[in-house]
């Protein structure tokens, strides 16, 4: 069994290959393909299904390829998984964490991926995150998803001197809390300058007075014009990729930004944007934010 179908390949040069979501069928025991990727996966079977079981983002190797399989649960329920197949060998860069807690209490390192980052991934054997301390333990605290940029300066990174010699430039971390208030784990998308993962990164909440979607974190790299229109837009249930992940509470994936992200289509064509995966992020039964990533 393969660790997972190869899924919508991501243009240009990114750590990502290929994306590719699974959702829940109505037996509620296999995760089958939707908008891009194919096959059928039962609950434990591969990296899809065992992300779906265990309800925590697993990291499986074949090779120079890396699958990193990212659940969706709603509660005890896994409402899909999305995996993103990445390139370790050659001159790719870029990590992929998941944290623990550990029997202190602390955040530990569980599973990893470390594309030509060896000073990174030499500290991060010694590190460990207690609740507020740095992004893993800053989202355990917040029991919300947290964007993260200019990490090489940042007084919030607290592996600040290795990113600068790394070359780390953003980050994104994301909880998972299938039975608040316990913590099961908290994956960290980290981006480098040359390989990033995503070129650009959102987190998407509800506004409780409009009922409305707006960010509330993100970062845009170089891409200015991108930032400045995206900040002052609002969502409804249905529009965009958060839109349709909040409408679905399901992970949704497009390869078509300029058709489905009106009214900033445009703006992503421009910088060369084709791909995006909007990523639910629940605690407990709710579903609080959707992380979206721009390939």
């Amino acid at each position: 069994m393969p660790l997972a179908v190869a899924g919508m390949e991501v243009a240009g040069r990114s750590l990502v290959r290929s994306i590719a979501v699974y959702r829940r069928d109505e037996s509620g025991q296999r995760l089958v393909a939707h908008c891009c990727g194919e096959g059928i996966f039962h609950l434990g079977e591969g990296a899809v299904g065992r992300a779906g079981a265990e309800g925590t983002p697993t990291i499986e190797r074949e090779g120079d390829i890396a699958t990193v399989a990212v659940p969706s649960m709603q509660g005890e329920v896994c409402r899909g998984v999305t995996t993103f197949r990445c390139d370790t060998g050659g001159d790719f860069r870029g990590a992929c964490e998941v944290w623990r807690r550990n029997e202190r209490g602390e955040l530990g390192l569980a599973e990893n991926l470390y594309a030509g980052l060896d000073r990174l991934e030499q500290i991060t054997k010694y590190v460990k995150f207690p609740r507020r301390a740095g992004l893993p333990g800053r989202v355990w605290d917040d029991r919300f998803p947290r964007v993260l940029g200019a990490l090489q300066d940042s007084k919030h990174f607290i592996r600040v001197a290795a990113a600068r010699t790394e070359q780390l430039t953003s980050a994104v971390g994301i909880p998972f809390m299938g039975r608040p208030p316990e913590l099961d784990a908290v994956l960290l998308l980290l981006n480098t300058k040359q390989t990033p993962i995503a070129k650009a990164m959102e987190v998407w909440a509800r506004d409780l007075t409009t009922n409305q979607l707006r960010i509330v974190s993100a970062d845009y790299g170089p891409y200015t014009a991108l930032a400045s229109v995206s900040r002052r837009l609002s969502l409804r249930h249905g529009e965009g990729l958060a839109g349709r992940v909040f409408r679905d509470s399901a992970p949704y994936a497009t390869h078509d930004l300029l058709g489905k992200e009106f009214p900033r289509g445009d703006c992503f064509a421009e910088y060369g944007f084709e791909q995006g995966v909007g990523l639910p992020v629940f605690i407990g039964a709710d579903l609080v934010a959707s992380v979206n990533l721009y390939l």
